[in-house]
């Protein structure tokens, strides 16, 4: 991992500015966002957000604020009276919803047995009905 400047000496700090961040939009009445956090805990990109996520000590604390961020936008999706799209939208691009289908195919090797296997069963009721 490169090397960085760390703002937050150790994770129970960074957790500290999260809950301020997290109480002061609900002071203010405003979502959580993730540019929203990332500003609030004084960084200058989603990046820096990104290098702490990867620092051992710190991981689950940033994965705990994503979460709270992914768990606003879910309680957006059910308020009568508010448009879903934008919350949609957010969820897709954070990552923690995706538009995909799952098509499954049988291995080739499955395919062509099933084929031997119905020829073997006719010829053998074939000959069966031949004597």
């Amino acid at each position: 991992m490169a090397k960085y400047i760390k703002r937050y000496k150790d994770h129970e700090e960074f957790d500290e500015a999260v809950e301020r961040y997290v109480l002061d939009c609900k002071t203010d009445e405003v979502p959580l966002t993730i540019t929203g956090l990332t500003l609030s805990l004084g960084f200058s990109s989603r990046n820096s957000l990104n290098t702490y996520e990867k620092d051992p000590e710190f991981k689950a604390s940033v994965q705990r604020a994503r979460l709270l961020i992914e768990n606003q936008y879910e309680k957006n999706l059910t308020q009568r009276g508010v448009s879903p799209v934008g919350s949609i939208f957010a969820l897709k691009n954070i990552g923690a919803w995706a538009d995909k289908q799952t098509v499954e195919l049988a291995a080739e090797e499955d395919f062509f047995s099933q084929v031997f296997k119905i020829a073997d069963d006719k010829r053998k009721k074939r000959e069966e009905e031949l004597g």
